[in-house]
């Protein structure tokens, strides 16, 4: 005997395979209907009348026969199950021993109460379909010709079978499916009773848990999407946090963990694009909600990180568990992850949550983990990922990873022009007005809390004349913070944990300033504060301010491409080394200092050049004072457009103290 389709599934549904076997067959009718197809004897059996399926024997099939069915061009058969209650429909198709066409080559459907499950004829495998509400449900396979061949079709059908489900009651859980059963006895991980969710295309559904804290909820979860149900699902938390889950076929465990008060936790299968689509039955298509228990009292986490007031969800296969003595932190407790544990902080409260604790790695090979203070911001309705215990296939001994002693911080918002003390427009994302105590008049200010998993927090302002920006700044943390002009950083002094004054004058023309925080390939994240920031107008600096003698030289900046927007222009700021530094400068490739002279002479000046998110100056190629020269006869000198002109090798983009010698 050989098997069509020998493919199977690591999933909650049992399998479908189509088998083709090489017997000879009779027809003798010995064999019911019932018998022929294995199924429990609850199921009833009707079949089209005009075209009806036979019970005859098959040495290949299940008990040594199959319900089987002959059709010519255009004709048409049924078989239909009458099923009552909850559960799972599976069956068979078999090749006709003895047949001269395969199973495949006939067109078929499968109905359930009137609706088509979209399964289609050329699939060679998928799961049970499941069945779900009370009372009685007719389960109808229809069978037709649809071939060119003036010949006889035969299709088998065998080893039909009918897994119920007796509805449960669950103490505070409701859904969205009014009037059908959701809740059973058995079925989930392990036979554990189970909780189930419709997940088709077009249609919303839900499923909700109420309880009473302090306390955690655990449930095991998995989900089979069939094939086209464009939907996503979601966990939402008393309402407000929404955690999008990507869930496979296989279980995974889950766990919310509240504080006292009574808590929600809805289970949300919806449209991914909602555009009114007709929905798209799949009765294969389900998520399996399992094991879904309540643990009244503080938990092990609770405990372990000293706090009793947040709302976590955590993902893994294994509990943590609660460490005690020197493992900890405070040598009291701890909390250990799991083995592959994803820790999330739901912050389920209307106002943003800075957040502080002591994290405490898995050793990786040889190194020796150390415990580190980390930082983490949630906006109202956050679900930030504090940490998790997997390995990504680094290291030897990666787990445990301790957590202790958690603080979090409510934060006022306060609106970002407010704090800044800036009337200017503000663009950009990441950055947040709070009031604070920290801040440069221990009021208010302006914030961004950054971890590697983040985004840059990008603030923007945009001028269209020469000013002087001013500006008070602070930074704790291993994150980069810098002032970018144009799409370049400036080479300031960093920025340091007290607060700093920052003046730097920008020439005429558009100008676009961007304060940027970004990770820096860290583990830990970092901090940054913004302050008192003033745009004052200024007289517009000329390119020849750069020009330190009496040499003649008139500079200008000149461009062969129309589209470019940025021109070489005069900016004056402190500089790394703390020096202020008046310059020409530009952004690689937009234009050309163009210099007039007459020789033969010497063209000196100094150059530096900036790389492109780095926090200083490159060396040692081009230090801070470096100086290029340039032997010329009379004629004019461009410097920076293409990169032209290089000194010590390192292309030139800002350029000071010009002159020439004899």
């Amino acid at each position: 005997m050989s098997r069509f389709f020998p493919y199977f599934f690591a999933s909650f549904f049992c399998y479908l395979t189509t088998a083709v076997l090489g017997s000879d067959f009779t027809q003798t009718g010995e064999v019911s209907l019932a018998d022929a197809l294995d199924a429990p004897a609850s199921v009833k059996w009707i079949t089209s009348p005009e075209h009806p399926f036979t019970a005859l024997p098959d040495d290949g099939a299940v008990g040594g026969s199959s319900a089987q069915i002959g059709l010519t061009h255009g004709e048409e058969s049924w078989l239909e199950a009458e099923v009552e209650g909850s559960g799972q429909f599976d069956f068979w198709l078999r090749d006709v021993p003895g047949a001269e066409n395969t199973a495949m080559s006939l067109d078929w459907e499968l109905w359930i109460d009137g609706v088509r499950s979209e399964i289609e004829s050329w699939e060679m495998t998928w799961r049970a379909q499941w069945v779900l509400g009370d009372g009685i449900h007719r389960v109808r396979l229809v069978v037709r010709n649809s071939s060119d061949s003036t010949g006889l079709y035969q299709l088998g059908v065998d080893q039909v079978s009918w897994v119920s489900y007796e509805p449960a009651d669950v103490e505070g859980c409701t859904s969205s499916l009014v009037g059908v059963p959701f809740v059973f006895t058995s079925g989930g991980r392990n036979e554990e009773p189970q909780a189930v969710l419709p997940i088709e295309s077009g249609r919303t559904e839900w499923i909700e848990k109420t309880v009473t804290g302090p306390g955690e909820l655990t449930w095991s979860s998995r989900i089979n999407y069939g094939d086209y149900t464009m939907s996503r699902q979601e966990l939402r938390i008393d309402g407000l946090c929404e955690m999008p889950l990507q869930i496979g076929e296989n279980w995974e465990m889950f766990c919310v963990h509240v504080p006292a008060g009574v808590h929600t936790v809805r289970w949300i299968s919806e449209p991914e694009v909602d555009a009114g689509e007709t929905p798209r039955f799949r009765a294969d298509s389900i998520w399996q909600i399992s094991g879904l228990e309540f643990t009244e009292g503080i938990t092990p986490l609770m405990l372990g990180i000293d706090d009793a007031q947040q709302v976590w969800l955590s993902v893994s296969e294994t509990d943590g568990l609660l460490v005690e003595g020197d493992a900890a932190f405070d040598g009291t407790d701890a909390w250990s992850l799991g083995e592959e544990m994803w820790m999330y902080f739901c912050n389920v409260s209307y106002t943003s949550q800075l957040m502080q604790a002591m994290l405490l790695d898995g050793a990786e090979d040889e190194v020796e983990p150390a415990w580190r203070e980390v930082w983490r911001w949630a906006e109202p309705g956050d679900v930030v990922l504090w940490t998790d215990s997997y390995s990504y296939g680094f290291g030897e001994n990666m787990p445990p990873n301790l957590m202790d002693q958690f603080i979090t911080t409510s934060v006022k918002a306060v609106d970002l022009n407010e704090a800044l003390d800036c009337e200017e427009e503000l663009l950009g994302g990441g950055w947040n007005g709070i009031a604070s105590t920290d801040a440069l008049d221990e009021t208010d200010c302006g914030f961004s809390l950054v971890t590697p998993q983040d985004e840059d927090s990008v603030l923007s302002m945009t001028f269209d004349e020469a000013v002087e920006l001013k500006f008070h700044w602070r930074h704790e943390g291993e994150t980069l913070y810098q002032l970018r002009l144009n799409g370049a950083f400036l080479p300031l002094a960093p920025p340091t944990n007290s607060w700093q004054e920052v003046a730097v004058q920008i020439g005429g023309g558009t100008n676009r300033v961007e304060w940027v925080h970004a990770p820096n390939n860290s583990s830990d994240g970092g901090q940054a504060w913004l302050d008192r920031v003033e745009v004052v107008k200024i007289e517009s600096p000329e390119l020849n301010d750069i020009v330190t003698d009496d040499s003649g030289i008139e500079l200008s900046s000149v461009t062969d491409d129309e589209s470019a927007t940025q021109h070489w222009s005069m900016v004056a700021a402190r500089d790394a080394a703390g020096e202020m530094v008046s310059a020409a400068r530009t952004v690689t490739g937009q234009s050309q200092l163009k210099a007039e002279i007459s020789g033969p002479t010497v063209v000196h000046f100094r150059g530096r050049c900036f790389l492109p998110g780095a926090d200083v100056i490159s060396e040692p190629e081009l230090g801070p004072k470096s100086v290029g020269a340039i032997d010329l006869g009379s004629g004019e000198i461009l410097i920076g457009n293409e990169l032209t002109v290089k000194v010590d090798g390192v292309p030139v983009c800002w350029v000071s103290d010009a002159g020439t010698t004899a």
